[in-house]
């Protein structure tokens, strides 16, 4: 992509003092998914955050499937799409957020046997089999088989390390006298085992960085009761533990945090991510909550915020639903905000779903250079991933901004003609939800 030198020259000596499509800082809000009452189906309900903890516009957005589901909803990288496998239709469901658009993929999981594991940086998802994985990219809607067991072991945990270029699998084996547990580190393009990690335990769920560097693997004793772990990717060794009273776990990779609930889902606490020790923890359900009741709290992070939210949902004894709720939580692990979605929807009924999903705004986009030629001048970036445009903004001292210009999706573009002179550049990444702060800041001189 080019601009020609009359267009360079309007914004480099007509804009002193102007912004040109400026662009806000980083945001991010809810979407939760709910179902009350089993013909309800799973209503969307979109609930904007503005500046941390407070949670407001509380809006249902009409229902996107009757039916019930066997797998999801289930976020991919960004929150631009979910994918759910209803019991009704053929095959997955992706649903794109930008366009509002339905898709199918086609393909069709095994029933209750089958989990569908999202990428935390890339749209892809993996979907989990007794002993094969499948990769669909929710661009293009395509599977792939990048594992496959045939010795009858079990595949038991999935955790995608995109960016390194793995998966890491659990692995048990129940034939025949005791069983041998453990995780194995695959390639994602050629399927090759690049190593094994024994563990003593069944794995019954697994969470890993995007580079490979970090793992945690929660071991399962009896239902819900068992052991969380920080391991070390390249042997497997123990680097920190905790005990675990909860069906699920979350990551906060932007602060290496863990965010785990109690069996009851009545607190949300927080982890060490190196050592799992405690840093926080705090009530979310809502005080009219009645113990004895079932109950659970969904753990998820915030990026922008630097706080978490709990999504709450709880069951009378006659399984009246009784409460479906959001819970905004501050850094040091106060409550800040509580939203009563239920009341919101106004929905009532038999049984309480909910699921909820963080859009954000993309990271700011990495290794912004640029290479000058004359009076032509070359930038070029990172893509960060999730990004409907870029803005370049620019100025004529360090940090300041005199004007910025939409870019497209493109993660580089020419300039020729660029009158003389030494200018000051940042980019930064946008999508539907908000802009990313600035990339780093770079000086480019033009003789």
């Amino acid at each position: 992509m080019s601009i020609s030198r009359t267009a360079v020259a309007v914004l480099v000596t007509l804009v002193a003092s102007v912004s040109v499509g400026s662009v806000g800082s980083a945001q991010e809000r809810l979407e939760v998914f709910t179902t009350i009452d089993a013909f309800t189906g799973i209503v969307e309900v979109d609930a904007t955050v503005s500046g941390f903890g407070r949670v407001r516009n509380v809006t249902p957005i009409p229902p996107l499937l009757f039916d019930f589901t066997w797998a999801g909803p289930t976020p991919l990288a960004g929150g631009r799409f979910i994918v759910w496998g209803p019991l009704l239709a053929p095959g997955l469901v992706v649903f794109d957020r930008r366009t509002r658009a339905i898709l199918q993929t086609g393909y069709r999981g095994s029933g209750a046997s089958t989990d569908l594991i999202a990428d935390p940086v890339r749209p892809l998802l993996f979907v989990r089999g007794d002993t094969a994985i499948t990769m669909i990219d929710a661009r293009d809607l395509s599977p792939r088989v990048v594992y496959q067991l045939a010795t009858g072991e079990t595949i038991t945990a999935v955790a995608p390390a995109s960016e390194a270029g793995l998966i890491f699998v659990g692995v048990s084996d129940f034939r025949g006298g005791p069983a041998s547990h453990r995780i194995d580190v695959v390639d994602l393009v050629t399927g090759a085992t690049v190593r094994q990690l024994p563990r003593p335990d069944y794995t019954a769920s697994l969470e890993a960085s995007s580079d490979g560097n970090r793992l945690w693997a929660l071991t399962r004793v009896l239902f819900s009761i068992g052991n969380l772990f920080a391991l070390d990717p390249q042997t497997g060794a123990n680097l920190g533990a905790a005990p675990f009273l909860s069906p699920a776990f979350s990551v906060d990779r932007a602060r290496n945090l863990v965010l785990v609930t109690d069996y009851f889902g009545e607190y949300l606490r927080a982890l060490d991510g190196d050592t799992l020790a405690e840093r926080w923890r705090t009530r979310v359900d809502l005080p009219v909550s009645l113990r004895g009741h079932r109950s659970a709290t969904q753990a998820l992070e915030g990026r922008w915020m630097t706080g978490a939210y709990g999504v709450h949902m709880e069951e009378r004894g006659d399984g009246v639903c009784q409460d479906v709720s959001i819970a905004a939580i501050s850094p040091d692990g106060s409550r800040r905000d509580v939203v009563d979605l239920q009341r919101a929807i106004g929905r009532s009924g038999v049984g309480c779903w909910a699921f909820g999903v963080t859009e954000r705004s993309p990271f700011p986009p990495a290794g912004f250079a640029a290479t000058v030629t004359g009076d032509t001048v070359a930038l070029s970036w990172r893509d960060p991933g999730d990004v409907t445009e870029f803005e370049l903004e620019f100025g004529f001292a360090p940090g300041q901004r005199v004007g910025a210009l939409r870019l497209g999706a493109a993660p580089a573009i020419t300039f020729p003609g660029v009158p003389p002179g030494t200018y000051y550049l940042r980019v930064k990444a946008v999508n539907e939800v908000g802009a990313s702060p600035a990339s780093n800041e770079i000086r480019v001189n033009v003789r």
